[in-house]
């Protein structure tokens, strides 16, 4: 039998190429959220360290920088503004004993006056049962001037504008018999300390606005003065004390505010001291 020829292979298709499909349309990718920035914490216009004194001491201190706090005429005309951070030394009592610039405005003038409000200070006394004797007071004061046109913001803490100062001391008592004392040399108002001198303050303006005092101290020696008005304060210089010409000491310095109905607080400088009138 004859043998068979083997039929030849059948050669098979190549496999189909994939095709390539249509891409599917991917929503777009939202951006990644940048890192919120960090949120600053303003500094705080006071900090207090070396004795807890509680917000109504701070309100208090608010006050008196209210009364006393005054922008120059100086730094008005030349457009000058900025802040300046004050370091003070107050003791129980209240007495301001040391004021010193930690950071300035830099305006000589602006940091002059910030020094002013507080020198020979005496701020209300701490809190009864406070042990410590004595607190280091930091504050950072603003002179802001206003923008023409701009409506008044509201006021901020420890911020002064150059808008007209009104109720001033020489306003309010003008023409009024203001007596009481000064104690030279002593502590505070109510020290017993000191020389007590009676003394007697008539405020008024000459006829071109200008402010002056009649001030009668020294058993009954009358001056009149020329007034500096800083904020609602009046400022003036005095008669030195008496005796020989080559002994006087400087002229002293008064500082006047209101402390109250009808009555007025200050100090004085050269000798030092505090004064106290009710006016009528």
């Amino acid at each position: 039998r004859p043998a068979q020829t083997p039929a030849p292979p059948v050669a098979k298709p190549p496999p189909p190429r994939p095709q390539p499909q249509p891409a599917t349309p991917q929503p777009p990718r939202a951006p990644s959220a940048a890192p919120a920035p960090p949120v600053e914490t303003p500094e705080p216009a006071v900090r207090i360290e070396g004795a807890v004194l509680g917000p109504d001491w701070i309100r208090q201190l608010q006050e008196w920088w209210d009364l006393h706090a005054y922008y120059p005429r100086e730094a008005i005309t030349k457009g000058l503004s900025g802040a300046i951070k004050v370091h003070l030394v107050v003791h129980g009592d209240g007495e301001v004993w040391i004021v010193k610039v930690l950071q300035g405005s830099g305006s000589e003038t602006l940091d002059r006056a910030g020094i002013e409000v507080f020198l020979h200070g005496h701020l209300r006394p701490f809190p009864p049962g406070t042990p410590a004797p004595q607190a280091e007071v930091t504050i950072t004061m603003r002179y802001a001037l206003r923008q023409p046109g701009a409506a008044d913001a509201p006021k901020r803490p420890f911020t002064v504008t150059d808008a007209p100062v009104k109720g001033t001391v020489v306003d309010k008592m003008q023409q009024r018999v203001c007596t009481g004392v000064v104690v030279e040399g002593g502590w505070g108002p109510n020290s017993f300390l000191g020389t007590r001198v009676r003394v007697e303050a008539v405020f008024y303006r000459n006829p071109d606005g200008a402010p002056w005092v009649r001030w009668t101290s020294r058993g009954g020696i009358v001056v009149d003065a020329p007034v500096i008005e800083q904020g609602v304060a009046a400022h003036w210089y005095g008669i030195p004390a008496l005796g020989p010409a080559m002994n006087r000491g400087p002229k002293p310095r008064y500082a006047i505010w209101p402390a109250g109905d009808n009555r007025l607080g200050g100090t004085s400088d050269d000798p030092r001291g505090s004064i106290d009138l009710t006016c009528e």
